[in-house]
C-alpha cells in the first residue's frame, strides 16, 4: 500500500519512505515522522488529541506524539501521522519493572481523559472487551469458546473504577538501551487501569516469554487474578475474530493461548 501523494503533501513529507516491520498494518517512516492508515476519523482524531497532549513522566515513559497536516488536521484521506521515536520492539523478555513501571506512568496521565463513546464502538477488539466483561454474547469457534468458559467458570464480580487505557501495551512498547520505553499506535479503550497490566502480563505470557518474576510483579492479589482471567478472554476472543475475518484455520495458534491459559488458572489457583 502507497503512500498517496496527497498525504505526503499534506503531512509536509520528504525523502523516500521506508516501511516498518511488525504491527497489524502497514507504516512508513518519512524522516522523524511516521504515516499510517487508520480506518476511523473520529478514533483517530481522538487518539492524536489524547497523545499530543498527554502528560507523563518522561522519567519512565515516552510517547509517540501526533504530528498535524499542514491545515492542522489529525486525519488526511484515511492516514495519520506521529514522531518517530526511537526503540526496537522486543518479542520475548522484556525487562519487566522497567515495563510496568512505563505502563503505570502512562496510564496516571491518562486518568483526567473522557470516554468519548469508545463503549459504543464494534470492532473486534471492543466487542471482544464488552465479551471479557460480560457486557455483550458472541458466537465463537467452538476451541475458543471451550477455553473461554473455563475462564469465564473461575470469575466472580469485581468492582473498579474505569478510565481511558492503552489496550495494548505488550505490542506497543518500544525498548532502548539509554532511554525509557515508548508507547506507540495508542488502542483507547474505557477499562480499570490495572486491566492495562492484566492485558499486558496475558499478552507476555502468550508471546513474549512472561514467567513467575512478571506474575510476581503485577501482584497475585484476588482482583488482579480476576482481570487475568478477563484478560486472557479479551485476547482470546480477539483472536477468533482476527481469524475469522482473514479466513484462517484457528487451530495452529491454539497452543500458545492454550499454555497461556492454563497459566492463568495456575495463577487463580
Amino acid at each position: 500500500m502507497p503512500v498517496p501523494a496527497t498525504v505526503i503533501k499534506a503531512f509536509r513529507l520528504s525523502g523516500e519512505g521506508q516501511q516498518l516491520e511488525g504491527g497489524l498494518g502497514p507504516a512508513f517512516r518519512f524522516g522523524d515522522i511516521v504515516v499510517k492508515p487508520m480506518d476511523d476519523e473520529a478514533e483517530a482524531t481522538f487518539i492524536a488529541e489524547v497523545m499530543a497532549s498527554v502528560e507523563v513522566d518522561e522519567s519512565l515513559v515516552r510517547v509517540a506524539r501526533p504530528v498535524a497536516a499542514a491545515d492542522g488536521s489529525w486525519f488526511v484521506d484515511g492516514w495519520a501521522a506521529s514522531r518517530w521515536v526511537e526503540g526496537r520492539q522486543i518479542r520475548s523478555g522484556h525487562p519487566w519493572p522497567v515495563a510496568l513501571a512505563a505502563i503505570d506512568a502512562l496510564h496516571t496521565g491518562l486518568r483526567r481523559f473522557p470516554d468519548a463513546g469508545l463503549r459504543r464502538r464494534t470492532h473486534r477488539w471492543a466487542v471482544a472487551a464488552r465479551l471479557a466483561w460480560g457486557e455483550e454474547v458472541v458466537d465463537l469457534h467452538p476451541a475458543i469458546d471451550d477455553l473461554v468458559t473455563r475462564l469465564q467458570a473461575r470469575e466472580q464480580a469485581i468492582d473498579l473504577e474505569s478510565q481511558l487505557i492503552h489496550g495494548d501495551m505488550f505490542s506497543n512498547l518500544l525498548f532502548d538501551d539509554a532511554l525509557p520505553p515508548a508507547v506507540i499506535d495508542f488502542s483507547p479503550s474505557w477499562r480499570p487501569a490495572a486491566w492495562a497490566t492484566a492485558v499486558y502480563a496475558v499478552d507476555a505470557i502468550a508471546w513474549g516469554g512472561g514467567d513467575e518474576e512478571l506474575l510476581d510483579l503485577i501482584g497475585r492479589s484476588e482482583t488482579m487474578g480476576q482481570l487475568l482471567l478477563r484478560a486472557a478472554v479479551f485476547r482470546l476472543v480477539a483472536l477468533d475474530g482476527y481469524r475469522r475475518e482473514l479466513g484462517q484455520d484457528i487451530e495452529p495458534a491454539l497452543p500458545e493461548y492454550e499454555s497461556m491459559v492454563a497459566t492463568v488458572l495456575r495463577q487463580i489457583s
